[in-house]
C-alpha cells in the first residue's frame, strides 16, 4: 500500500535505516546523523504531489475516457480556497457554472461546479 507519510513516519525509517545498516555493516552514529538530516530536510520542504503535473494527467485521462465513451460534457466540483485545481480546470477550458455556500468540512468556503463541452 503508498500512502503520504504520517506523523513519526520518517522518525521510524531513519531509526531502521541506522540500525539495519548497524548491524549489518557496523556503521555508527555519523551514518544516523546522515539520515536524520535527509529525514528533517525532507520534512521542513516536502510539498506533497506539488509540481509533479499528477492533477493535469488525471484530468486528461479523464477527459479522454470521457470523449472515448461518448460524453458530450463534463462537469467538475472543487472549492474555492483551493487555487490551484480552480487555475488548472480553467487551463482546460473548463467555466465557473454554479458557486455554493457549505461548511461540510468544519469552516465556512464556497463550493464550485466547473463545467466543459467535450
Amino acid at each position: 500500500m503508498i500512502r503520504s507519510h504520517r506523523v513519526g513516519d520518517v522518525s521510524w525509517a531513519v531509526h531502521r535505516q541506522a540500525v539495519l545498516y548497524r548491524d549489518a555493516y557496523g556503521w555508527n552514529g555519523h551514518f544516523e546523523t546522515m539520515v536524520a538530516g535527509i529525514g528533517a530536510e525532507f520534512l521542513k520542504s516536502h510539498d506533497p504531489a506539488r509540481g509533479l503535473g499528477l492533477g493535469r494527467r488525471l484530468v486528461e485521462e479523464c477527459m479522454n475516457f470521457a470523449m472515448a465513451v461518448g460524453y458530450r460534457r463534463m462537469t467538475l466540483w472543487t472549492n474555492d480556497c483551493l487555487i490551484e485545481a480552480r487555475n488548472l480546470y480553467a487551463s482546460f477550458g473548463f467555466e465557473l457554472i454554479s458557486e455554493h455556500p457549505h461548511s461540510d468540512y468544519g469552516r465556512p468556503m464556497v463550493g464550485q461546479e466547473y463545467e466543459r463541452h467535450l
